[in-house]
């Protein structure tokens, strides 16, 4: 019979060599695992990277789409600006239009630079979560953003106030061209034009006052002195209507 000790230590042995083989085996499996899972984080990192490059690209050429709309507007409104001058508008130029031209200006401005500065920092901010670090680049992200929503609303505003302006101006100079039409389809003004000889030398609209812009309507004789009894005749006033509104423009012969 086989004494107690001697079972004991070997019962021992037996124990410490399965929990050693366990262990193995654990640590093998997790070997194993760590494996196998180190193409799924790799994948997933790598997923998170692209979707983060792909909104930046977007955000990006958003900011682009809306600086080209800014330099639009303010192209819009220094046309506008020239057009109104050479028609004598300077009144409604100065107190109408620069306000918004300025804001026209500094807008565009403000999208040039910012859109250079941010395209630098999204360069930068994509470099560093190539490395897992996505703070910078959702910083810059989120900022870009609000400041499209806030330039948008700005740049659609000034629009709005230019073409105000540019409706008002068309409203008031196409009122005086049409006077300028209805006079010269006057029969009597049709008549002295085809007078043989000469007797009416041109039609024009002349401002005759710039603060408040007062079109009048003149006809400038050929002859200065010429006497030829139809020219008493011309009526002194053409009137149109805006609207329901019916404008009077004066008429003036020399």
């Amino acid at each position: 019979m086989t004494p107690r000790p001697i079972l004991a230590a070997g019962l021992m042995l037996l124990s410490a060599a399965a929990f050693a083989q366990s262990a193995a085996s654990f640590a093998s499996t997790e070997s194993q695992f760590a494996s196998s899972a180190a193409p799924v984080f790799a994948a997933a990192s790598d997923g998170r990277y692209k979707l983060t490059e792909k909104r930046a690209n977007e955000t990006l050429d958003i900011l682009k789409t809306l600086r080209g709309y800014a330099g639009d507007v303010k192209d819009a409104s220094e046309k506008l600006r020239k057009e109104m001058l050479g028609s004598r508008y300077d009144d409604m130029v100065n107190t109408q239009l620069m306000p918004a031209l300025f804001d026209a200006r500094a807008t565009a401005e403000t999208l040039d630079k910012t859109y250079d500065l941010e395209k630098g920092n999204v360069k930068d901010g994509l470099k560093a979560a190539k490395g897992g670090d996505y703070a910078s680049i959702d910083a810059a992200l989120s900022r870009i953003a609000a400041f499209e929503a806030d330039y948008e609303a700005r740049t659609k505003a000034t629009e709005a106030r230019v073409n105000e302006v540019r409706a008002a101006y068309g409203r008031d100079f196409g009122n005086a061209k049409n006077a300028l039409a209805q006079f010269q389809k006057i029969a009597l003004i049709q008549e002295l034009l085809a007078a043989k000889p000469k007797l009416v030398k041109k039609i024009e609209l002349q401002a005759t006052s710039l603060r408040p812009l007062q079109w009048t309507v003149v006809l400038q004789k050929e002859q200065k002195d010429s006497n030829d009894p139809r020219l008493a005749q011309i009526p002194r006033t053409i009137s149109v209507l805006d609207g329901a509104s019916s404008i009077s423009y004066p008429v003036v012969v020399r």
